[in-house]
């Protein structure tokens, strides 16, 4: 088998997915240890029989939904190459709205912490490009902790981690929190999981009925954890921001913001504490 004709298998077996050309290209590429770019030079060129099996292993695990960043071990976020696996969740697009948020609202020096940190996404892109801010992070995981850890090290960009439940054991206070915390509902977490996903139920289920529950603690806990005119930013799901808006105010806070994704859909709601 070619490296053409393997990457049109992986093509048509994955045709129903998003990008199926795409992702077969960066599966074979990881087996051939080279880049994408590279690959695609390389067409008439023969697999092995060993590089053929690691190839259908990974288009069989890519069927069967492990997300495409858990197969080849890294995403791309915000221009950085970070390492995820099965303890974090697999970074969303959609999450770098909340990245453009806080950097519109940030100053020239601050304190800024990552609520939910998980693989470290948001603080190390926050980091990277606001380097003269101090900058935390913290999560109840101390496998995501792991992972975010690791993250800054491999990156060489310094963030401070706190193991921490929500806020109750993060020191000092802050300028500006962002967070992208657990929102589904327990049951929406439970069809997903037996769906196929594969990411951390912690990472995924945000408690209560309307999956609110944790973002209805942070929201109280966080206006005593900011300074005066600091802000908090969540990302949650669209249909949430409504409600999320409504705790927003019925917790004091004032000039409510909220910033749209490319699909045109609110994806962060922020609140400034008085």
């Amino acid at each position: 088998m070619t490296v053409r004709e393997a990457l049109l298998e992986g093509r048509n077996t994955l045709s129903s997915n998003e990008s199926p050309y795409l992702e077969a290209l960066l599966l074979l590429a990881k087996v051939l240890k080279t880049t994408k770019e590279k690959l695609l030079a390389m067409g008439p060129d023969e697999l092995t029989t060993y590089e053929q099996e690691q190839f259908h292993s990974f288009i069989k695990s890519r069927e069967q939904g492990e997300p495409i960043a858990y197969i080849l071990g890294y995403r791309e976020f915000y221009g950085l190459k970070l390492h995820v696996d099965h303890r974090v969740l697999d970074p969303r697009p959609d999450t770098e709205i909340l990245v453009e948020a806080s950097l519109e609202l940030m100053q020239d020096k601050g304190n800024f912490l990552d609520l939910c940190t998980g693989s470290g996404c948001v603080a190390l892109a926050i980091k990277d490009n606001k380097p003269q801010w101090d900058v935390h992070a913290c999560d109840l995981s101390t496998e995501a902790l792991d992972v975010a850890k690791m993250n800054s090290q491999n990156l060489n960009i310094e963030v401070q981690f706190h193991h921490s439940d929500l806020l109750s054991d993060v020191p000092g206070k802050y300028n500006l929190i962002a967070t992208n915390p657990p929102y589904l509902s327990p049951q929406e977490t439970q069809d997903r999981i037996k769906a196929g996903w594969v990411e951390p139920a912690m990472a995924l289920d945000g408690f209560g009925s309307d999956g609110l529950e944790l973002i209805r603690k942070i929201i109280p806990q966080a206006i005593a954890t900011l300074h005066s005119k600091g802000y908090l930013l969540i990302e949650a799901a669209p249909w949430q921001m409504v409600e999320i808006a409504k705790l927003f105010h019925e917790v004091g806070y004032i000039n409510i913001q909220q910033w749209k994704d490319l699909s045109g859909q609110v994806r962060v709601t922020g609140g400034m504490r008085p």
